[in-house]
């Protein structure tokens, strides 16, 4: 049976501005959780470091860039599922260069900002409880889904 299971690593970049959040929704064609909602981000490559994988793939989503020097915190999220383990880093950014847009728009249906009271239904259960975590000054989280 562990010889099916999988694990993937990915990082997300949250942008903050002031109370509110950047959200990106994933298409009905996703191949995993298609019209969820999360942050921008994604699975890291072979020889990236994990961070690098996040500023490249919100630069490849939504044209901002970020440094480095600029994290305010992070928070490290392994999310047990059935298929396998999922580890997701989180980076909370208030600086950054650009304005975000959908660049993806065959990948993403939308984006918006959103404060907590609004956020928006569904997001990534793992990436949820992530995120709430780090704004709880957490560092690590261990997520049992389904």
């Amino acid at each position: 049976l562990r010889s099916f299971m999988s694990f993937i690593e990915s990082a997300s970049i949250i942008l903050r501005h002031g109370s509110h959040f950047f959200l990106i929704q994933r298409s009905r064609d996703s191949r995993y959780w298609p019209h969820y909602w999360g942050f921008p981000g994604g699975k890291k490559e072979d020889d990236e470091d994990i961070f690098d994988a996040a500023k490249r793939e919100l630069q490849e989503e939504t044209g901002v860039s970020v440094d480095a020097c600029d994290i305010i915190s992070l928070i490290t999220i392994e999310a047990h599922y059935i298929d396998g383990v999922r580890k997701n880093t989180l980076y909370l950014f208030d600086n950054w260069g650009g304005a975000p847009e959908n660049l993806e728009s065959k990948i993403h249906s939308d984006t918006g900002w959103f404060t907590l009271e609004d956020l928006p239904y569904p997001m990534i259960p793992h990436v949820k409880e992530g995120f709430f975590a780090l704004l709880d000054g957490k560092q690590n989280l261990i997520y049992n889904g389904i």
